[in-house]
């Protein structure tokens, strides 16, 4: 009941993703992507950001969150067999740098049991947990879907959104949980009127999408209740066969930016061919040849190559100026870099 002579404490972050609040207590949140896309990669990269209790530099994908009174974390999966959900577990470890999980942490597959005994087995080991550890600080579930008979069915969605958003309020914890998105949605609609109802409960729902020619896959919540992401400033990861799991890219608008660099570099590379320096009038031109581009977007591809720092215009006491490349592991010595018209 509402009493205006009562303010209630401001819930504190329990996850972060790029410095924003992306999940408190009381709350579930949500992972959405099409398949194959990262979202077990994701409940990885969290459980490693919370086993990393001694502050490490280690590689969480962009993700935040710290157990500090050692409460229990629950991880279920529902979805993987049991080799690829211990693999998965053994990843979280070897991320977080760790060669033992903490007491608080239990993880358990339930791909195994039929879909009616999951969520009674759920709500027992978190029952158990939270004796035994004092409370529950974070529940993931990977493969939410696999918790009711049908996800299109509304009354049965409607009934298990509401049993789990019930559990996080009474174990005061956050329960996150990984679903499908359908196939080709561009707007992010998950499963049936399960993803329906998550969507409008769900405090912060990831959307992950991979960019099927570079492998890379992009984090972002543009609908979440306290940490707004947008896209072109989510975090993004891809896999590397030399650490042996996926790895950060950096951020969307770095990784378009050094894109839009490298671009541009090969363009000039091209127009100044084995020339050291050209005219502003001969640069021009041989833009216009080699990139295919009219006048007036020749001239204003000199302004973005000298404000990426890839060529710069040398002093000569000429009005318009002359033009060299900056080596691409060089500084760049812009001065003046104002074309004339």
């Amino acid at each position: 009941m509402f009493d205006y002579t009562v303010i209630p404490a401001k819930p504190r972050p329990i996850l972060c993703l790029a410095g924003k609040t992306a999940g408190t207590p009381g709350n579930i949140g949500v992972v959405q992507a099409p398949v194959k896309s990262g979202k077990s990669t994701v409940m990885e990269a969290i459980m490693a950001a919370i086993f990393n209790v001694f502050s490490l530099s280690i590689d969480t994908l962009g993700f935040e969150s710290e157990n500090f009174e050692g409460k229990a974390v629950v991880h279920l999966d529902t979805e993987q067999s049991p080799y690829d959900h211990d693999a998965l577990v053994r990843r979280a470890m070897r991320r977080a740098k760790v060669h033992v999980t903490p007491d608080w942490f239990t993880s358990v597959c339930l791909t195994d049991f039929t879909v009616t005994d999951r969520l009674a087995a759920f709500e027992k080991i978190l029952a158990d947990e939270a004796r035994r550890c004092g409370g529950v600080f974070m529940v993931l579930i990977d493969g939410v879907a696999d918790l009711c008979l049908d996800p299109n069915d509304p009354a049965e969605a409607f009934a298990l959104v509401g049993r789990l958003h019930a559990l996080a309020v009474d174990h005061d914890c956050l329960i996150l949980l990984a679903i499908h998105e359908n196939p080709g949605s561009e707007a992010g609609k998950t499963r049936g009127h399960l993803g329906s109802q998550l969507e409008r409960k769900a405090e912060t729902p990831f959307r992950l999408a991979k960019d099927a020619a570079t492998g890379t896959t992009t984090i972002w919540s543009d609908r979440a209740r306290h940490g707004h992401i947008p896209r072109e400033q989510g975090s993004c990861f891809s896999w590397s066969d030399e650490a042996g799991m996926h790895v950060s890219r950096g951020s969307a608008s770095a990784i378009k930016a050094s894109a839009k660099n490298a671009k541009f570099r090969e363009e000039a590379e091209t127009a100044f061919g084995d020339q050291e320096s050209l005219s502003y009038s001969a640069l021009v031109e041989s833009i216009m040849k080699t990139a295919n581009l009219k006048i007036d977007a020749s001239k204003k591809r000199v302004q973005s190559y000298c404000a990426e720092g890839i060529v710069s215009k040398l002093i000569d006491g000429s009005e318009r100026g002359t033009y060299s490349l900056v080596p691409a592991r060089g500084v760049s010595v812009l001065t003046q870099c104002k074309p004339g018209v």
